[in-house]
């Protein structure tokens, strides 16, 4: 399909390394890789991807892991204004939920004020560029 990505030669590791941390989940390993590698959702599967993001916005509305994850939320913005709305995201109904819930975090009180700045401009970004996730 047009919204699946192929790997090329050497996203096969890292590509491996997040499917394994995903499937067992736990959670101290993800934050680890998350920081190790920083941001790659562009090396990483559209099925990874949609299994990463998933987690990612769960954190987010814990407002868990914030530092480790706003990154990833901004390459999603990035990566979706360079490459096309669908690129990351095909699905229009998971656009949908990740474009909610970090509207949903953007409104809620935060102990730092970069980190609400950050989540409220990752919103209107994609609010932007994916409008009503049609």
């Amino acid at each position: 399909t047009s919204g699946s990505r192929k790997l090329v030669a050497g996203e096969d590791s890292v590509e491996s390394e997040y499917l394994e941390v995903v499937s067992c989940g736990d959670e101290l390993a993800l934050v680890e890789l998350l920081d190790r590698t920083g941001p790659v959702l562009d090396s990483l599967s559209s099925n990874t991807v949609n299994e990463l993001l998933s987690m990612l916005i769960s954190y987010l509305l814990e407002r868990r892991f914030m530092s480790t994850i706003l990154p990833w939320l901004q390459q999603v913005a990035d990566l979706s204004t360079t490459n096309g709305a669908y690129y990351l995201i095909p699905s229009a109904r998971k656009r949908a939920q990740v474009l909610s819930a970090i509207q949903e975090t953007s409104g809620m009180d935060f102990s730092s004020l970069a980190e609400r700045r950050a989540v409220t401009q990752i919103a209107m970004k994609l609010r932007k560029l994916w409008g009503k996730c049609s």
